[in-house]
């Protein structure tokens, strides 16, 4: 528009303009759009880990910390390498080299010092919401992946070795486990970063501290939170399979960790909003639609002057009914309501 910079004066160096797709309702002709609205970015990210601080390890669960750090990094390592990087004794982003694939001993103290406080952090994180760890008796034998030295082998004679744990699954229980360690890890991550004053920035720049990782992790980009869902896998696994069980919770306890995580997922939304087609003045009326998505939804009725940045049902202008917890909302007070509906139900 007229008095506006060109959005490509917007980005900074070696940013990426992305355009994703949207969904645009509203007057087109009066070029007036409605939703999607971003409603929580005008706060600061405090990261809030697992509180762990009155837990203490028995030295039967101390004795795997050292293998589950070195086994971290190994995996690791093999995931960096898999996806291009390659060893330099100074990191590159674009040119994807890293210093630290190297051997664990060899690691710079304080990226040895993370493995093993992420090795420490993720057992007391485990005991903390709830998981019973007992010892069972320990295979006699543990197998190491033998990866081909092309592409593995780097150029300081290090070549990745993680444990084979290819024969380790994990049930739905241990699967809900890893993603509450993954969210945490990056808790974690971003409050020792923190600590550290470093500051959100788009881009990674380790000398002024800056990180565009330094989000909630519901932001986080989708490669970060498949490396930290792929260490918390692979370190429930590495338990496992070097004979320890994991029996998860049961009680009020476990219901209230779960109801809080519920409650966080649904503090990041989107409002949508379709602009009246026809003028209604008396009669009832009705629309309908197809759930073509599960999880957490909203659907109701706003009035022309709701605002935008409301969540619906949470204010006198909107009213909402929740198929996924079953209840009809206003004024942000909820009601039962209905029963819970399914992915190609029409309502």
């Amino acid at each position: 528009p007229d008095e506006f910079s060109p959005l490509v004066e917007c980005l900074l160096p070696q940013q990426v303009l992305s355009i994703d797709p949207c969904f645009y309702f509203g007057n087109l002709s009066k070029v007036v759009l409605s939703g999607p609205w971003h409603v929580e970015d005008d706060y600061a990210f405090v990261p809030t880990p697992v509180d762990t601080s009155m837990i203490n390890l028995p030295s039967y669960i101390e004795n795997i910390r050292d293998r589950l750090a070195e086994n971290i990094h190994e995996m690791w390592a093999m995931n960096k390498i898999e996806a291009g990087w390659m060893y330099g004794e100074r990191r590159d982003d674009i040119r994807k080299i890293h210093p630290c694939l190297i051997q664990f001993e060899r690691l710079p103290p304080a990226e040895k010092r993370y493995d093993t406080q992420l090795a420490v952090q993720t057992l007391k994180t485990i005991l903390a919401l709830g998981y019973h760890i007992s010892m069972d008796k320990p295979p006699s034998r543990i197998k190491n992946i033998r990866l081909p030295n092309e592409p593995f082998m780097q150029s300081n004679g290090y070549k990745p070795a993680p444990l084979d744990l290819a024969a380790i699954s994990l049930n739905p229980k241990m699967e809900e486990l890893v993603d509450q360690l993954a969210e945490n890890t990056h808790n974690l991550w971003a409050k020792e970063r923190i600590q550290q004053h470093w500051t959100y920035g788009l881009n990674e720049d380790p000398d002024m501290l800056r990180s565009p990782h330094l989000v909630p992790y519901s932001k986080v980009d989708e490669a970060i939170k498949k490396a930290n869902r792929d260490t918390a896998s692979e370190t429930v696994r590495t338990l496992l399979v070097y004979g320890y069980n994991l029996d998860p919770p049961t009680g009020e306890q476990h219901e209230a960790l779960l109801a809080e995580g519920l409650r966080l997922r649904q503090q990041s939304f989107r409002t949508y909003r379709v602009e009246k087609n026809y003028a209604v003045t008396n009669g009832k009326w009705y629309f309908e639609f197809e759930i073509l998505t599960a999880g957490p939804m909203r659907v109701g009725w706003a009035r022309a002057d709701c605002p935008p940045g409301f969540q619906i049902g949470s204010d006198e202008y909107s009213w909402a009914f929740d198929g996924f917890n079953e209840e009809k909302v206003y004024l942000g007070t909820a009601e039962s309501f209905g029963r819970q509906w399914q992915v190609a139900d029409v309502v």
